[in-house]
């Protein structure tokens, strides 16, 4: 994914909800800030995920993924969502098979679940477009 913007207008966020065995959840690295929903943030930040449960039962494990912008760069408790896209895996006998990758509609219907999970008064949104991303295959993205 390519970005012009420099300094401050080139910050960034993921979030990330995972459904698994029919639960759903924020999945956050244990690194960060519990109370809020992002999984990366900062200046043009790198996303990277991938089957690491080879001792979980046999299943699905499903992601929606979401670029996010705060628009005044965290002064705000507003996100808005740039992008998003669903992906996952099958596990079967501790082997997983990756499911088809895909591009999401607005939050997927999880705006509710980050709101719930995360309720300390941050606004869920679609952003108006006012910058653009390339995404891999050639499409871009305007937020």
């Amino acid at each position: 994914m390519e970005f012009g913007g420099e300094g401050i207008n080139a910050v960034f966020g993921w979030i990330q909800v995972i459904e698994n065995s029919g639960v759903v959840s924020v999945d956050l690295l244990p690194n960060l800030d519990a109370t809020d929903p992002f999984y990366v943030y900062g200046y043009l930040p790198t996303f990277f995920d991938a089957p690491a449960n080879p001792d979980h039962a046999d299943g699905v494990w499903r992601a929606e993924t979401f670029l996010v912008v705060v628009p005044d760069v965290i002064r705000s408790r507003v996100v808005e969502l740039v992008a998003g896209f669903s992906w996952g895996y099958e596990l079967r006998d501790g082997l997983p098979e990756l499911v088809e990758v895909a591009e999401v509609d607005g939050w997927a219907g999880r705006r509710d679940v980050l709101a719930s999970r995360h309720p300390r008064g941050r606004s869920f949104r679609v952003g108006v477009p006012r910058r653009c991303v390339g995404l891999p295959g050639g499409s871009r993205v305007c937020c």
